[in-house]
C-alpha cells in the first residue's frame, strides 16, 4: 500500500547533487540498506551491478543521457535548531538517517565507486580509472546531479516497514530485475 497522501509532507522532484548522499555528518546520513525490523532483513539487496551496467552509467553521465530518477524518503525533523541538538528527539531518533534510498542504490554506489577508482571505464578500447581521465571528464562526473523524487515525512517513525516495501515495489520495475526469491521475503 502506498503511503496516504495526507501523511506525506509533500512529494517533490528536483535535482540533487550526487555527493549530497555521501555526507557523513549525523544529521545528513543516507541509509542505502534500510533494515526492516518486521522482516528481519534489508530492503535493499547488496551491490550487484556487473561491469556492463557500471560502464553504461558512467557513459550516461559523460554523454548527458537520461538516467531515471532516484527515489528517496527524506525525514524533515529538525535535527539541529540554531546550532543545537533538537532535544525533542530521542537519542535513537536523533541518529536515524535523513535519507533512505528506495530506488537508485546501485546507481549512486557505482558513481561513488568510480570516483574512488574501484573500477575502470573503457573508452575506445582504452581503460581509465577516474584519476586518469582528463579534468573535464572528471569535472562532469563529480558535478553530476541526479533527478530525485523525494517523499518527505516529518519523522523517521512516520513510515512503516510495509510502507517502505510498497514504495520499493512501486518504483523498482527497471534496471536489474528483482528475483522472486528476494521479493518473497516481504510476503
Amino acid at each position: 500500500m502506498l503511503p496516504k497522501l495526507t501523511e506525506l509532507k509533500f512529494i517533490s522532484e528536483y535535482i540533487h547533487r550526487f555527493d549530497e548522499f555521501f555526507k557523513t555528518s549525523v544529521h545528513q546520513k543516507t541509509d542505502f540498506e534500510i533494515f526492516l525490523k518486521k522482516y528481519n532483513c534489508n530492503l535493499q539487496r547488496d551491490y550487484c551491478w556487473n561491469d556492463f551496467q557500471k560502464q553504461e552509467l558512467i557513459n550516461s553521465i559523460l554523454l548527458c543521457r537520461h538516467i531515471p530518477p532516484i527515489t528517496v524518503v527524506e525525514y524533515l525533523s529538525n535535527y539541529y535548531s540554531s546550532d543545537k541538538r533538537n532535544y525533542d528527539l530521542s537519542e535513537e531518533e536523533f541518529f536515524k538517517p535523513k535519507y533512505q534510498i528506495i530506488d537508485g542504490k546501485q546507481r549512486l554506489l557505482t558513481h561513488e565507486k568510480f570516483i574512488n577508482n574501484e573500477f575502470e571505464l573503457e573508452i575506445d578500447t582504452e581503460k581509465y580509472f577516474f584519476k586518469d581521465l582528463p579534468i573535464d571528464y572528471q569535472s562532469r562526473i563529480l558535478s553530476h546531479n541526479y533527478s530525485c523524487r523525494f517523499l518527505k515525512y516529518d519523522y523517521f517513525g512516520d513510515v512503516s516497514d510495509d510502507d517502505l516495501v510498497e514504495l520499493f515495489k512501486w518504483c523498482n520495475f527497471a534496471g536489474t530485475p528483482q528475483d522472486n526469491e528476494y521479493l518473497t521475503r516481504f510476503s
